[in-house]
């Protein structure tokens, strides 16, 4: 699991929060393609982090969907990772723990840099 892509997609979704119909292609950008984001919009809807709804489509290369909001837990979880210099450290810290890792996991490391361990 990609945490950079994570936190990029929700910082995306948090800038276009009035925009009525975004979609993973809105989200998507250089170095993150469509299919990507469409695979983290839907942990994202499992962590209960996004509403979104899926839009079937015929034929297509992935999941489409239309995000309409980030949960309360979601804000949560973004504004514990927004700090860069707080973000950067959780990472070097994620790194020693092998990089895979629940979502909790990364908020708690996080939280305690925060509060200065």
């Amino acid at each position: 699991m990609n945490h950079d892509v994570i936190r990029t997609i929700l910082f995306r979704i948090e800038e276009n929060e009035n925009h009525p119909k975004l979609t993973d292609e809105d989200l998507s950008c250089e170095n993150i393609a469509p299919e990507t984001v469409s695979y983290y919009i839907d942990l994202l809807m499992d962590s209960q982090f996004i509403e979104a709804i899926d839009v079937p489509v015929l034929n297509a290369p992935y999941k489409f969907h239309i995000i309409k909001r980030i949960t309360f837990s979601g804000h949560e979880y973004l504004n514990t990772i927004r700090n860069d210099k707080i973000w950067n450290k959780t990472k070097n810290r994620l790194l020693k723990l092998g990089g895979n890792v629940a979502f909790e996991v990364v908020k708690s490391i996080a939280v305690k840099l925060i509060v200065g361990d």
